[in-house]
């Protein structure tokens, strides 16, 4: 298979969204108490999966445009 050219935007978006998920993956590892009682740690795991779920609508809604297909306007089409 040859290697795909991944356009910028989009290679940005996806460094990005594994950050978010390497700050997820960190969470994982406090007990369900612990994270329960850390306000910090629950705001840290909410943020940083609204910010996940919109760089996959990102991304999505790149590759519909690049392929002049209709962007719809609800997110959840989007990832249809």
């Amino acid at each position: 298979m040859e290697d795909m050219v991944i356009p910028l935007p989009v290679k940005n978006r996806l460094e990005k969204l594994g950050i978010a998920i390497n700050k997820l993956n960190e969470l994982r590892n406090l007990s369900l108490e612990i994270f329960l009682k850390d306000w910090k740690a629950q705001d840290s795991a909410c943020r940083n999966f609204q910010v996940a779920v919109e760089i996959c609508v990102d991304i999505c809604s790149f590759i519909l445009s690049e392929k002049n297909l209709q962007v719809p306007d609800i997110y959840s089409k989007v990832i249809e």
